[in-house]
């Protein structure tokens, strides 16, 4: 079962995500802070993050940055309300696989969650050779 992590200090957020993701049968966890977030990761090792990135504390870049150094090959789409090229190129540059600003429509997100959960699969098989 395909793992994914919700990061946002916006708990509406986090629960209209958990539950269409949930429904689509992924297994979800829901974050409300960074420390959080890594708590998860290190325990449940989701394979696809989604990562709001102004957050108190530990942002959803370090997280992000984090998240990559223990798994490479850990897929991350961020999902955040800044609008900004060089925070868009510095989350790339640490390894996010698509940059959403909000508000985004469900559908964009949904096709860039396909479109990862293919690339786990695929990895997955790959390693299971």
């Amino acid at each position: 079962m395909i793992k994914i992590l919700i990061l946002d200090d916006e708990k509406g957020m986090c629960h209209q995500l958990q539950e269409c993701l949930t429904y689509r049968g992924y297994k979800v966890y829901p974050a409300y802070s960074g420390k959080e977030a890594l708590s998860i990761i290190k325990k449940e090792k989701p394979q696809i993050l989604l990562l709001d990135i102004m957050m108190d504390g530990i942002s959803g870049l370090d997280v992000l940055k984090k998240a990559k150094e223990d798994n490479p090959d850990v897929k991350a789409i961020m999902i955040t309300a800044v609008d900004d090229k060089a925070t868009e190129f510095k989350a790339m540059e640490l390894g996010a696989d698509a940059y959403l600003t909000k508000p985004f429509s469900y559908d964009k997100l949904e096709e860039h969650i396909i479109h990862k959960v293919n690339e786990v699969l695929k990895l997955e098989e790959k390693y299971d050779k």
